[in-house]
């Protein structure tokens, strides 16, 4: 367009507006009119291609019952994807577009804007020949289809005719290579060209990935280059280990994306065919390349152990419903069935129902399954399914495991001898356990159509049974959970168990026949009683919103009896205890609260809190169960001591109005604690309002929540069910725990655990450090010192560079000795003997704990131990270190072995804190004479940098000036 213009981001502008001193006034003028502004152009064109439909709609339509042949169905249509002057119109038909494009015209002319008719490109997907020849008329000129794998490029990213992303790729790497060119001529530090690496490049390539992922060995492949530039920059050989350099979000979104996102991903689970969400489930889908965005952004995140839990409504909506068994259940062989996964979507096959009769008992035969219709064998996968089944082949009756008696849920009386009843199953995951899941069954063939013809939800069975045919078991409501995973629903459960039922059924049948009559073989059938109140005084979406059932019925009691005040007070806290237990750091959170009504009576409330230990976390939950012990309507004023808490909710809460509440929690720690306080608080229609007070500050009650806070790590733990929340389609887990923390934080996380763990399967380094070692070392200090990571990010020089790579040489057995330098350069460097000593090779541990050496390693020795008292006796009072000396010369972790050349790969000593292993042992002796863990590694960090540079000034820096001296007097050139 010829009225194009460019575009910053409006909190850029008003970073730099003031880094320039701009006056304040003028700045706020600024803002105020950039952000959180909206603005709408209404035309009789918008209206005409609004209500003519034309753009292109995404739909999938499904059945989402298989018994019922019910179909559900989803679509979200676009016409456009415009930003500025770049706009997509995006139409299923060439007619289509033409109307698009006549309204556009009489657009662009009413408002004199110019279109460049030579930028406008035209991609047709699976259109013919002969359409793609008559090409599609703009105004005055003809656009004709450009080829299947031109590539033509929409803001960031290139789009295909045939989907392929490899000129995109291609694209990636030479700008990563142009840039990494560019860097290494330049006079920068290594820490100057990361900082570019992640903050100019990285962005760059994310962008690209919009519509597309990379492999593992697609990103090395990509980013070789600019690694080998900052290991140049870094003063390290290439052979160092990328490792080494490595160790240092759409479904929530309610929007279009979001929209588009839940269509693609209710196509993939109906391909999945599979009665497991596709996002939790551990197992995969293969699909081509290209073919499925989620697809593959699933089987990334699978292979990094990265699940999602989708909410309670939407899982519900997402599976498909007939059954309770799945044969992917029956066959237990993962494999097995992804090379059936076809054939049994074909046939719409998923359940066991769908394949026994209708009283629950015989397998059907395979013509029996299908109509009748001869056409085509039997499939290969029926056979394995009769063998599991099947106890006897000619009678095809099930076997007793899936002989089972059926559950039915009374529901109405009809009339003194009638009533209806709701079919119910017990789960499949709870088979085995004493005390049985009731579930709702979802569509069945004995149901009573005229029954459930008037109901909203007609996929439910309702018979009519008469009193005479029926026997009463009561059951309770519970939250009690049954299964390996969390079950937080309010489920009917049985309090005996299935044995026994059928044993007891069993005999009053028997009592109830005449003498000399046979006993039919047919399970019983069993109606469900339930007399357990409603309860009111929650909104019933969360009636049962806590795990532990004590939890729940304390938090209940305590709303019961605040219910006669409108006004409340709530002062919380939360607790963070770390101890020290074997060698390991044990952290332990709880949370409490002091609740005071009108008349200032005093309810208490304590419990524990688990995961992503933080004090921030611990303080939240004390407000989430604050918010829900709370009556509805209320005016609740919480005070608590974290600030934090405070502002974690008021940058995210509706209700405290944050500045973008829909990307809020995207930048979020304990985000989902976050959303549940806000949904809680929503639908209890509660007056919320947080106060800061000062903690040990002498308030009474908040004293108490203190107390209650430390013994709440006794307590039971406080988990809630995070899928009932409407606000939030989609939970991140990791190994089926909650990732409380941006998504982008997390990965990076484990990108740094990954390589770190990789780093120490080197070959190099297995041999010296076993699984055993490895747990005697305090590996965060040890990565730390040997990075300078603690040293200001914004600081650098060539200085820190030099002893960085001096560090991880060191650190990484990369020093160049002789020993490397002759297996390197073989014919210029023949002997590789040490010049001092003239006995042993000249290797990395040598060099160190040569005997010819100015310092001994006796002397090493006794400097860091002097240095460990010196420093912690600065930091601590005197006294507390008095036999801190004669403690770490005790420690068989810094004894000197008798063949000080070898390296044993079961037990730390001096050698390895010499190469930069710092033992567990030696941080918690600083640990207790400081108490606190940064001052701990405030010590720690200072005394090991301090030896390093005694290492390379007194023993390597020497060593160095002798071989140079060497090399000169034999002659010896690299350039030779």
């Amino acid at each position: 367009m010829s009225k194009a213009f460019d575009s910053v981001s409006a909190e850029s502008l008003i970073l730099a507006l003031r880094r320039i001193r701009i006056p304040e006034r003028f700045v706020n003028l600024i803002e105020k009119l950039l952000c959180n502004r909206e603005n709408q152009v209404l035309t009789s064109h918008v209206h005409r291609i609004a209500e003519s439909k034309l753009g292109y709609t995404m739909k999938e339509k499904w059945i989402s019952n298989l018994h019922s042949q019910s179909k559900k169905r989803l679509s979200v249509q676009a016409s456009v994807a415009a930003y500025v002057d770049d706009t997509n119109w995006i139409v299923p038909n060439k007619q289509n577009m033409e109307e698009i494009l006549t309204i556009a015209n009489e657009f662009y002319q009413m408002n004199d804007i110019i279109i460049n008719k030579s930028k406008s490109y035209l991609i047709a997907i699976n259109v013919n020949s002969q359409t793609k020849l008559e090409g599609l008329l703009m105004g005055d000129e003809t656009l004709y289809p450009v080829a299947k794998n031109y590539s033509v490029r929409s803001l960031g990213i290139y789009v295909t005719e045939n989907g392929f992303k490899q000129f995109q790729k291609d694209r990636l790497k030479k700008l990563t290579n142009y840039m990494a060119n560019i860097l290494k001529g330049k006079s920068i530090t290594d820490k100057q060209a990361i900082y570019i690496f992640n903050a100019v490049v990285i962005p760059m390539l994310e962008y690209s990935l919009n519509d597309m992922t990379l492999s593992e060995k697609e990103c090395l492949k990509i980013t070789t280059k600019f690694i080998s530039m900052i290991k140049n920059k870094a003063l390290l050989p290439i052979t160092t280990p990328n490792a080494l350099i490595h160790a240092k979000e759409a479904l929530n979104d309610k929007g279009m994306l979001g929209c588009f996102t839940r269509v693609r991903l209710q196509h993939l689970q109906n391909s999945f065919c599979s009665g497991q969400s596709i996002t939790e489930s551990l197992f995969t889908m293969k699909t081509k390349r290209r073919q499925s965005l989620i697809n593959d952004i699933l089987v990334i995140c699978k292979t990094h152990d990265l699940t999602f839990k989708l909410s309670k409504n939407l899982n519900d909506n997402l599976l498909i419903k007939r059954g309770n068994i799945t044969i992917e259940e029956i066959l237990d062989d993962e494999s097995q069935y992804r090379l059936i996964r076809k054939s049994l979507r074909n046939r719409q096959l998923m359940f066991l129902e769908q394949l026994v009769s209708h009283n629950g008992k015989i397998l059907l035969h395979w013509q029996e399954i299908t109509n009748n219709d001869r056409r085509g064998p039997k499939p290969g996968w029926f056979k394995p399914l009769e063998n599991k089944l099947l106890t006897d082949i000619k009678t095809r009756v099930l076997s007793a495991e899936m002989n089972s008696p059926t559950y039915w849920e009374k529901r109405k009386m009809l009339n003194k001898d009638e009533f209806t009843i709701q079919h119910h199953t017990k789960e499949v995951s709870s088979q085995s356990s004493g005390n049985s899941v009731l579930e709702k069954y979802t569509g069945c063939a004995q149901s009573n159509k005229s029954l459930v013809a008037n109901l909203k939800n007609q996929d439910v069975c309702l018979i009519k049974m008469s009193m005479a045919k029926s026997v009463s078991i009561n059951v309770v409501r519970s939250v009690v959970s049954l299964r390996s995973t969390p079950d937080r629903s309010n489920r009917l459960r049985l309090r005996s168990s299935q044995n026994a039922i059928r044993d007891g059924i069993s005999k009053i049948i028997e009592d109830s026949l005449p003498v000399g009559s046979i006993r039919s073989i047919d399970p019983p059938t069993v109606y469900i009683s339930n007399n357990i109140r409603d309860r009111t005084t929650m909104f019933a979406k969360f009636q049962n919103f806590w795990t532990q059932e004590n939890i729940q019925t304390k938090l209940d009691d305590i709303r019961l009896k605040l219910s006669s005040s409108m006004s409340i007070r709530i002062y919380t806290d939360g607790s963070l205890i770390k101890k020290d237990n074997n060698n390991s750091h044990v952290t332990t959170m709880g949370c409490g609260w002091c609740a005071l009504n009108e008349n200032d009576t005093e309810f208490n409330f304590s419990g524990k809190v688990e995961n992503f230990t933080s004090s921030t976390r611990a303080e939240l939950m004390a407000i989430l169960t604050a918010v829900y012990a709370t009556p509805k309507r209320s005016r609740l004023c919480i005070f608590t001591d974290s600030q934090a808490a405070i502002d974690a909710i008021a940058t995210s809460v509706n209700f405290f109005k944050p500045a973008n509440p829909r990307k809020a929690h995207r930048k979020l720690k304990n985000w989902t604690i976050v959303k549940a306080i806000e949904e809680i608080a929503n639908v209890q229609n509660l007056t919320l309002q947080l106060e800061k007070v000062k903690a040990y500050s002498g308030v009474i009650h908040n004293e108490t929540a203190d107390k209650l806070a430390r013994e709440g790590c006794l307590k039971p733990v406080c988990f809630p069910d995070l899928q009932s929340l409407t606000s939030v389609n989609a939970v991140y887990c990791w190994n089926t725990e909650t990732i409380e923390e941006p998504l982008r934080h997390f990965t990076k996380k484990l990108g740094k655990a990954k390589y770190s763990i990789k780093w120490r399967l080197f070959n190099r380094n297995i041999s010296t450090i076993s699984a055993f070692k490895s747990k005697q070392i305090q590996w965060e200090s040890s990565w730390r010192t040997t990075m300078l990571s603690y040293i200001d990010h914004n600081v650098t020089d060539n200085k820190e560079t030099r002893q960085r790579a001096f560090n991880v040489k060191l650190f990484n057995n990369e020093l160049p000795t002789l020993e490397k330098l002759k297996d390197r350069f073989p014919k210029i460097y023949e002997n590789d003997s040490c010049i001092w000593c003239n006995i042993e090779k000249e290797y990395q541990v040598h060099v160190l704990t040569c005997p010819k050496n100015l310092i001994d390693i006796h002397l090493c020795r006794n400097k860091l131990i002097n240095l460990l008292v010196s420093k912690t006796t600065t930091v601590a009072c005197e006294d507390t270190c008095k036999n801190m000396c004669k403690t770490l010369e005790a420690l068989k972790e810094l004894h000197i072995p008798r063949d000080v050349n070898t390296r044993d790969a079961n037990h730390l000593s001096f050698i390895d804190v010499m190469l930069g292993l710092i033992p567990i042992t030696v941080y918690d002796i600083v640990l207790q004479k400081v108490v606190t863990h940064e001052l701990a590694d405030q010590i720690i960090d200072d005394v090991f940098n301090q030896f390093k540079l005694f290492l390379h000034t007194h023993i390597w820096k020497d060593r160095c000036t002798a071989v140079k001296k060497w090399k000169t007097e034999n002659e010896i050139s690299n350039n030779k």
